[in-house]
């Protein structure tokens, strides 16, 4: 086969040929050096170094016994031959049924030594039809929804303190204690959820409420935050909703400060944002929340509390929040 032709072959293959080694040892019979190879096949010096040395038996370079070594390496790689591991195979099931995804259960089982295999061997192995039928429905959705244009009418609430007054430690995420604050709102604007979102650890903090009134959301508050020791409860960060009238209450009850985000910026809250996002997986929208129960909500909470998050090193938000494993972290295999 002429240069051109092992060329071609070369760059449209990740992995080295058959045909590929036996022009390898083809040129180091006649001395050429790993670059000069590189460039007869159309590959990096270096992969042809690592080539060489990886299946070199005995002292000497043999495509034959190469090969037969790739193939060895290979039925025990892959989501393939991986996964026929049932054991493994129910571990990532349940994982994906609390709401994990592949990037988060490749990150956690690492740190954790459970098993090494890449998220993408996770997403191989859904394609495939390793998992349940539904398991690829348990995937997150990408991309956002766009919205219909209805804008909430917000009335101005008096003597607030605007995001560009909050404290240096809530904006660089240095100490647990400052939260971003929001409600969910279901079908037909009935029926809500608060959210809060501690900025550092990713916790969040929730609970069902009948509507979205500014003492409705005071009194869910109030009985949340009693839970948790005061050193953790510094700052609230807010949109301009009027269920956040009632601020300065929370201020002389819970003995922090508020601060609002500028209208329309979302991106500034964009920790809870992304937190409700989550909880929107468990209660899409046009869920009827006069029908929800609090036990549902408080099993998302903690299914999303106790996931790995990758902006925390694969640790989950109970965990860097409380400094302990939390329900969900329990599952083994």
């Amino acid at each position: 086969m002429c240069e051109q032709t092992l060329m071609e072959v070369s760059m449209n293959r990740e992995h080295i040929t058959i045909l590929e080694r036996e022009s390898i040892l083809k040129f180091l019979t006649l001395g050429y050096s790993n670059a000069e190879i590189g460039r007869q096949l159309g590959r990096d010096r270096a992969t042809i170094g690592r080539e060489i040395k990886r299946n070199t038996i005995d002292g000497e370079y043999s495509p034959f016994k190469a090969q037969l070594a790739y193939q060895e390496r290979k039925k025990k790689c892959g989501a393939k031959n991986i996964l026929k591991k049932s054991i493994l195979l129910i571990d990532i099931q349940k994982k994906l049924e609390n709401s994990w995804t592949p990037e988060q259960i490749a990150g956690r089982a690492k740190i954790d030594k459970l098993y090494n295999i890449s998220f993408k061997t996770i997403y191989r192995a859904i394609e495939a039809g390793f998992l349940s039928e539904g398991a690829i429905k348990l995937l997150p959705r990408k991309g956002k929804v766009k919205k219909n244009g209805v804008k909430e009418k917000r009335g101005t609430i008096p003597d607030k303190k605007m995001i560009e007054e909050r404290p240096q430690e809530a904006n660089d995420r240095s100490e647990i204690g400052h939260y971003e604050s929001d409600t969910i709102v279901g079908a037909e604007h009935k029926g809500a959820i608060m959210t809060y979102v501690c900025r550092k650890t990713r916790f969040l903090i929730a609970e069902l409420m009948p509507d979205r009134k500014a003492e409705t959301f005071n009194k869910a508050t109030l009985e949340n935050f009693k839970y948790i020791p005061e050193k953790l409860v510094k700052t609230f960060t807010s949109d301009n909703g009027k269920e956040f009238s009632g601020f300065k209450e929370l201020e002389e009850k819970l003995e922090i400060k508020t601060y609002f985000a500028n209208p329309y910026h979302s991106w500034e809250r964009g920790t809870n944002e992304n937190t409700n996002g989550l909880l929107r997986r468990f209660f899409k929208k046009g869920t009827d929340f006069l029908k929800l129960t609090k036990e549902e909500v408080n099993i998302a909470v903690q299914k999303i509390n106790n996931r790995p998050r990758k902006c925390l090193g694969w640790k989950t938000p109970h965990e860097e929040f409380w400094g302990e494993p939390g329900v969900a972290f329990n599952l083994t295999i």
